[in-house]
C-alpha cells in the first residue's frame, strides 16, 4: 500500500500556501504547488519554489492555476490525475484582502474579492471532488481567517468571503461525509504573510470621505497589524502550514471542523464551540446526525455507485476519547503492571510524569499506562511495533520530548516509514487533542529534517 497522499495546494507562490507546499513535500507527500501565472508575472516565485524542491530532492511540482478561471482550474486538474492518478487533499489557500470603509467598495471590487476567495474555493473543490467520489475517499482544506468566524470592522468585504467560504466548507461536511470525503476549515489569525500586499483602497472616494476621521481608521490599523507582525511576539506562519499537515494526515472522520493555528483567536474558540452545539442540534432537530459521521472508502464507494441505503449517509466509525469507552477501566493490577512497565522501559520520570498528567486528565493516563503495559507484554509484537507504539504514547503524553525524539528514530532505524511515523503521531489528536498531535508532528519533522540533511552533507 503507497501511503503517499497526493496534494494539490492553491496561493503556494507565498505565505501559508508556500510553506504549507514545501512542509507537506518534505513529508513525503507529492505536492503539486499552483499559483496564477507561473511562468509569467510570477516566474520569480515559481523558480524560488522549484529551487528549494530540486536542492531537498522533494516530490514538488509547480502548476499554474488561476482559481478566478474555469479554463485554468480544470486543466490543472486534469495535470495533476494525469501524472498522480489522483487527487487526496486539495488545499484551498489562495485569498485576496482589502481593508476599508465598506461603502467605499465599489461593486466590481467586492465582486473581485468573492470571486478570489470564496469562488475560487467553489470551483477547486467542484473541480476534484468528482474524482474524490469515485474512489470514495479525499480531503478538502479551506483556509479561511478569524475574520470568518467574527466581523471586523472595515474588513467587512474580506469577511463576507471568508464566512461564506466557511458556510461552504461546513454544508460539504456534512453532504460529503457519507460519501467518505472530509471538509475541514482552518482559521488563521494574524501572522506576518504576503496577504496585506493585496490591499487595495476603497475606490469610491467620495463616499470614503463621508465618514470624516473614521475612515482614518483602517490605515492605522494596517500599520498595526504591520508593527504586530514584525514584532518580537509574531507568530511564526510555520504554525498554519503544521496545522494543515496534521489535519492532512490524520484518518477520515478524525479531523476537527474547525482549527485555529496559532494562540490569538480573539475569543474565536468558544464562539465555534457555541456553533457546534448549534449545529448538532440543528440537525438533531431535522433527522440528520447521521451525516456526521464519515463513510469507509468501501461504504462510500458503493453509495457513490447507487448502491446500498440511501436512508442512512453515515456509515464509517467515528474514533472516540479514551472516556467514550465502555469497559476501559482495568483492575488495579494491570494499572500497576503497565506503570511498572513503563518506568523499566522509559525510565522512572516518564512514570512519575505520567502520574503528574493523571492529575488533570485520569481518564487519559490510565488508558496509557495500561495500553503501554498491554503492547510489552505481548510477545508477538516485533521490534517496530513496539517502537511506534512508544512513539504513540509519548506523544499523546507530551511528557517526555527528549524519549519521543528517540523513538522516533528508533522506529525509523527499525524500518518505520515516513507516512507511518506522521500518522502515528497525528492520530493522537483523538486521544489528547490538537496540540499533542501538532507537537508530535512538529518533532516528527525535526527529525526526518535532520536525517534528509545528514544524507545531503555526506
Amino acid at each position: 500500500m503507497n501511503d503517499q497522499q497526493v496534494i494539490l495546494v492553491t496561493g503556494s507562490g507565498s505565505g501559508f500556501g508556500r510553506l504549507t507546499a514545501l512542509t507537506l513535500a518534505r513529508q513525503g507527500q507529492r505536492v503539486f504547488a499552483s499559483l496564477r501565472d507561473a511562468e509569467g508575472r510570477n516566474a520569480a516565485k515559481s523558480a524560488e519554489i522549484r529551487r528549494a524542491a530540486e536542492g531537498e530532492v522533494l516530490p514538488l511540482s509547480v502548476l499554474d492555476l488561476d482559481v478566478a478561471d474555469d479554463a485554468s482550474v480544470e486543466r490543472a486538474v486534469a495535470m495533476v490525475v494525469a501524472h498522480a492518478g489522483r487527487i487526496d487533499a486539495l488545499v484551498n489557500n489562495a485569498g485576496i484582502m482589502y481593508t476599508g470603509v465598506a461603502e467605499g467598495f465599489t461593486v466590481e471590487q467586492a465582486r473581485a474579492q468573492m470571486e478570489t476567495n470564496y469562488v475560487g474555493p467553489l470551483r477547486l473543490d467542484r473541480a476534484v471532488l468528482p474524482h474524490m467520489r469515485r474512489r470514495g475517499q479525499g480531503l478538502l482544506v479551506h483556509v479561511t481567517s478569524v475574520a470568518g468566524g467574527l466581523a471586523f470592522p472595515f474588513l467587512a468585504q474580506y469577511s463576507a468571503s471568508k464566512m461564506a467560504v466557511e458556510a461552504l466548507a461546513e454544508g460539504y461536511r456534512y453532504e460529503l461525509a457519507g460519501l467518505g470525503i472530509d471538509s475541514v476549515i482552518v482559521e488563521p489569525g494574524p501572522f506576518g504573510t504576503s496577504l496585506l500586499g493585496s490591499q487595495e483602497d476603497p475606490r469610491d472616494a467620495e463616499r470614503v470621505a463621508a465618514y470624516g476621521p473614521i475612515a482614518e481608521i483602517p490605515a492605522r490599523m494596517l500599520r498595526e497589524t504591520e508593527e504586530m507582525n514584525a514584532g518580537p511576539d509574531a507568530q511564526d506562519p510555520q504554525l498554519v502550514a503544521d496545522a494543515i499537515a496534521v489535519l492532512i494526515a490524520m484518518p477520515a472522520g478524525t479531523r476537527p471542523l474547525r482549527t485555529i493555528p496559532g494562540t490569538v483567536d480573539w475569543g474565536l474558540r468558544a464562539l465555534n464551540e457555541a456553533k457546534e452545539r448549534a449545529q448538532r442540534t440543528l440537525l438533531e432537530a431535522w433527522g440528520l446526525t447521521d451525516l456526521l459521521t464519515t463513510a469507509s472508502p468501501a461504504t462510500a464507494h458503493n453509495r457513490s455507485a447507487g448502491h446500498g441505503a440511501a436512508t442512512r449517509p453515515g456509515g464509517g466509525a467515528m474514533r472516540t476519547q479514551p472516556g467514550d469507552r465502555e469497559g476501559r477501566h482495568a483492575d488495579d493490577e494491570r494499572y500497576r503492571t503497565g506503570l511498572e512497565t513503563l518506568a523499566a522501559v522509559q525510565g522512572e520520570a516518564a512514570a512519575q510524569g505520567i502520574i503528574r498528567v493523571g492529575a488533570v486528565a485520569p481518564e487519559l493516563a490510565r488508558y496509557a499506562i495500561e495500553a503501554f503495559g498491554d503492547i510489552y507484554a505481548n510477545p508477538a509484537l516485533d521490534v517496530k511495533t513496539r517502537e511506534l507504539a512508544t512513539v504513540a504514547a509519548l506523544t499523546a503524553l507530551g511528557t517526555a520530548p527528549g524519549q519521543l525524539r528517540g523513538h522516533i528514530e528508533g522506529a525509523l532505524n527499525v524500518g518505520a516509514t515516513r507516512a507511518e511515523i506522521i500518522t502515528i503521531v497525528t492520530q493522537m489528536y483523538a486521544y489528547a487533542g490538537f496540540p499533542a498531535a501538532l507537537n508530535g508532528l512538529a518533532m516528527a519533522s525535526e527529525v526526518l529534517r535532520d536525517r534528509d540533511d545528514a544524507v545531503r552533507g555526506a
